[in-house]
Order: structure tokens, then sequence, then C-alpha cells
């Protein structure tokens, strides 16, 4: 995953200057939450992350990350529903009831080896299903990058994963440490608030075409999402 994270980033690092229309309407107030956040995050989110990852093992933080996705899994098979993908919200389903049992309530991911891959489908990708194609990029405090598409599905989203404070916990943890192998390149880039925005609306586009309108494939992997 860390190699893949890697390439997609130098990718879109030699391209950035042949990306398309940024849509970033509101890119001052996403300056200045971006600077927000990055800040919040180097006093408190990166240690404790890597303060996480330095004394819990491996297999641990799996686990974690494996409990996660699964507790999300719901908002994909609703929306796999809504897009009207019907054999992918069978399939979702499938594979949420044999990791909620026999994978320990989602510790470990037994359905990926049988066949069931993992999607990850979105109301603001729904709504892009639904019409809303083109939307203003958004930077969230808290919450990161996004679009005003995207924010609007995100309440829905929050609400049904709406576990408690340790889910909270767990799932910034486990987000926020598969982007740590990257934030060197990120600190390095001439333009950070740039690079994330790209990458971002790089990533959301391969999600909402299902990877149909971007031929380098690994922009699967340099995941933004909540």
């Amino acid at each position: 995953m860390n190699q893949k994270i890697i390439i997609t980033v130098i990718f879109i690092w030699l391209s950035s200057a042949h990306q398309a229309t940024a849509h970033d309407e509101y890119e001052t107030f996403n300056r200045n939450v971006e600077s927000l956040n990055s800040t919040l995050d180097k006093a408190v989110v990166k240690p404790v992350t890597e303060g996480y990852v330095s004394v819990t093992p491996d297999p641990v933080r799996n686990a974690v990350s494996n409990f996660v996705n699964n507790l999300a899994e719901p908002i994909t098979i609703i929306n796999d529903l809504l897009q009207g993908k019907v054999t992918q919200s069978i399939q979702d389903s499938a594979r949420f009831i044999f990791n909620s049992t026999f994978g320990l309530f989602g510790l470990i991911d037994i359905a990926t080896p049988m066949g069931l891959q993992a999607h990850d489908e979105d109301f603001g990708q729904t709504f892009a299903v639904w019409g809303w194609t083109d939307s203003d990029y958004l930077n969230l405090p808290l919450l990161g990058p996004s679009s005003v598409r995207d924010a609007t599905g995100k309440p829905l989203s929050l609400i049904m994963t709406n576990y408690g404070i340790p889910f909270t916990l767990a799932k910034v943890l486990s987000v926020r440490e598969k982007i740590l192998p990257i934030d060197p390149m990120l600190d390095a880039s001439p333009d950070r608030y740039v690079f994330i925005r790209d990458a971002y609306q790089q990533q959301r586009s391969y999600l909402i075409r299902d990877g149909q309108s971007v031929s380098n494939d690994t922009f699967k992997s340099f995941d933004f999402s909540e």
C-alpha cells in the first residue's frame, strides 16, 4: 500500500502542470482552513499517530483498520443501491456479513480472500452519478479535503457511522496512518495546498467513474476519504 501511495504522489507531482481546471472558487477560504488543519495535524494528530504506529504491532493496526472499514460498509451498500449497482450491493452485503461474523466483528478480513473485493461508495459519489458532476473544491475544518457536493453528503455518512468517541479516534488514526509515508513529499511540494487539492480531485474522479476516467490506476490508492 505504501509503495502505491508514493507512486501516486510522484505521478501527480510530475503531471501537476497538466491538471484540468481545479474548480476552486473558494480558494482563499480553503487555504485558511488548510493552514488551520495543518497546524492541528502537526501539533496533535501526527504525533499521536506516529506514537500509535511505533508502539502498536502491524497485526493489531491491520485489525483496527479492518474493523473501522467494516463498520462503514453499510454506507457503501446503501449507495450501491442508490446508484443502481444491485449486484455489487449483494457482494458488499455478503462481505459485511462474513467479516462481521466469521471475521470477529470485522477485525479479520476474510471476505477478500474469498473473492469479495472491497468497494468504496458514498453519498458524494451517488450525487455525482445522479448528475451533480462538477463541484467546487471545499476544504473542511478538521475533516479536510472535500467538495461542495461531497460535503453535502457527509452529514448522512457521519450520522450513520456515529459509533462514539472510540470509533472516531480509531478512524482518525487509521486514516492518518495511511498518509504518514508521503508526508516528506507533501512538505517538499512547491504548494502543499495545490498538491492535496489536485490529488483529492483526481482520486474522487477515479472513484466516481469506477476507474474509467483515469488510465493510471495508482490514483485509487491515494485515499483522502474520511
